[in-house]
Formats: structure tokens, C-alpha cells, sequence
């Protein structure tokens, strides 16, 4: 395994039935942050089967889906079959897109998984003035019953199981280091 996303090859559909989507309010804020009209180009970077492209195209954005693995593309490609988006092969760290070309750049579930640094500096390349970066997680609350209850269980049982408890929490540093700001 040479790439980070070669690790998801073959997992397309276990994303598809397992991954949970993204409040609507969550889009029309961030429409509303970066002064979004319908058919404002947007790109999601690392798009995955497209579950955040989705959302934002059924807004009326014009989207642009970036993920560089087959099996993923492929997923894209079906759920936002309904859809005029584009969906390019290409990484974070070198986005197949023009300068200053598109008003938010968003990542759902995959910042991650990125060079930080590489992808800031494509983000600033290709954001068109005053264009907003949206880095999205869904996170889950451990000490909330009956997933609390769970854990504990996986814990006890199967001590070499490693969740995601913690993963979700972005670093601080890391994300100060990306957005320039605390």
C-alpha cells in the first residue's frame, strides 16, 4: 500500500450502508459563511462515495468531487449519477483545478488523511477571493448511552480492537496550522 487511499479500495459499499450523512443546516451555514448562490462552484476534496457531494449539489451548488481512488470514484459516480457534478481523479495535495476558480473547498470526513501543509497551499492557489474552507467531521459522543455501554464492552472483550474514540477530534495544532488562527 504506496497511497493513504489505497487502504479504502474495495470498501465502497460498506461506506455507502454505513456512513451517516451531515445535518442540512450545516450546508445552508456554510452557503450562508461563504455567500453561496445556487450553482457557486464548489469542491469537495477526498469526496469518497459522494454522501457530502450530495448534499451539497441537492442545494444547487455546482460541485466538483476530487478523490483519488477508483473504487471510491466509482461509488461517487453512481450516487451523484442524477446530478451534473464533475468527479476527477486527483489528491489533496495537488488539486486537478484552475487559480482562484471556486468558492469553497470542503473536506467531509478526510482532512486527516491529508498533508496538511501541501493541501493548504493548493486551497489557496485555487480559492477565488474571499473563498471559504470547510472542514467537516461527524463525531461521535462516547459517554452518551448506549455507545458508552458498547465501548466499555469492546474494551473488556477485544483489547486489540481500536475504534475511532479520539480519532475525531482533529489535533489543535494541526488545525491551527492549517487555518493560520487558533
Amino acid at each position: 500500500m504506496d497511497q493513504p487511499w489505497e487502504r479504502f479500495s474495495g470498501r465502497a459499499q460498506a461506506y455507502l450502508q454505513g456512513r451517516p450523512g451531515y445535518p442540512e443546516a450545516l450546508v445552508r451555514a456554510l452557503m450562508e459563511q461563504a455567500d453561496l448562490k445556487p450553482l457557486s462552484p464548489v469542491a469537495d476534496v477526498g469526496a469518497g462515495t459522494g454522501l457530502w457531494s450530495l448534499q451539497l449539489a441537492k442545494a444547487g451548488l455546482k460541485v466538483t468531487c476530487i478523490e483519488p481512488g477508483e473504487d471510491m470514484r466509482s461509488a461517487c459516480r453512481e450516487t451523484l449519477k442524477d446530478y451534473p457534478v464533475k468527479i476527477l481523479a486527483g489528491a489533496a495535495e495537488r488539486l486537478p483545478l484552475p487559480n482562484c476558480s471556486y468558492k469553497m473547498i470542503t473536506a467531509a470526513q478526510a482532512f486527516h488523511w491529508f498533508d496538511p501543509q501541501a493541501f493548504r497551499a493548493e486551497c489557496l492557489r485555487v480559492l477565488a477571493s474571499g473563498g471559504l474552507v470547510a472542514l467537516v467531521w461527524n463525531n461521535l459522543d462516547y459517554t452518551a448511552a448506549p455507545l458508552a455501554r458498547q465501548v466499555k464492552v469492546q474494551e473488556a472483550c477485544c483489547p486489540k480492537f481500536h475504534h475511532l474514540k479520539g480519532l475525531s477530534a482533529q489535533d489543535p495544532a494541526v488545525l491551527e496550522g492549517f487555518f493560520g488562527v487558533p
